[in-house]
């Protein structure tokens, strides 16, 4: 992996001590349900598995956000909706998001959180390609 791309560097600024003014509205449009439907579908039809990521966001942050909870739950709707696909909740992951150190921003990984990210889920995907475990243990 190159370190390069992982991470913003989040020495110079402190996010934390800065307010927003008011909330952010986050949601998803429509048109991109349909399309992540249409996505997931054709992925399922050529028996490609497909692995979402819900990337975690600063604890303190997340009431910044208006309906953020809503957008990330589509990850679990997806994962009910298609046997192909396997949610990876890490947003709700409270040893990433209580830990100032691992984000840039309210919404952005440190390089420490990037590399943290990448080890859980390169250990997340490697425990299942690597394990004969039964089929409820899977990610896949």
């Amino acid at each position: 992996i190159n370190s390069e791309y992982l991470g913003f560097d989040n020495e110079e600024t402190n996010f934390v001590a800065s307010k927003l003014d008011r909330l952010t509205n986050v949601q998803i449009a429509p048109q991109s349900i349909e399309l992540y439907r249409e996505l997931l579908t054709e992925a399922k039809n050529n028996q490609i598995k497909v692995i979402i990521v819900g990337m975690p966001v600063y604890s303190a942050g997340k009431v910044h956000y208006e309906a953020i909870n809503d957008v990330y739950k589509w990850g679990y709707k997806f994962d009910d909706e298609f046997d192909n696909v396997t949610y990876l909740d890490l947003f709700n992951d409270s040893i990433i998001s209580n830990d100032v150190s691992q984000f840039a921003n309210y919404t952005h990984l440190s390089k420490k959180g990037a590399q943290t990210v990448t080890n859980k889920l390169a250990e997340l995907i490697n425990k299942d390609l690597n394990s004969d475990a039964r089929e409820d243990e899977s990610i896949f």
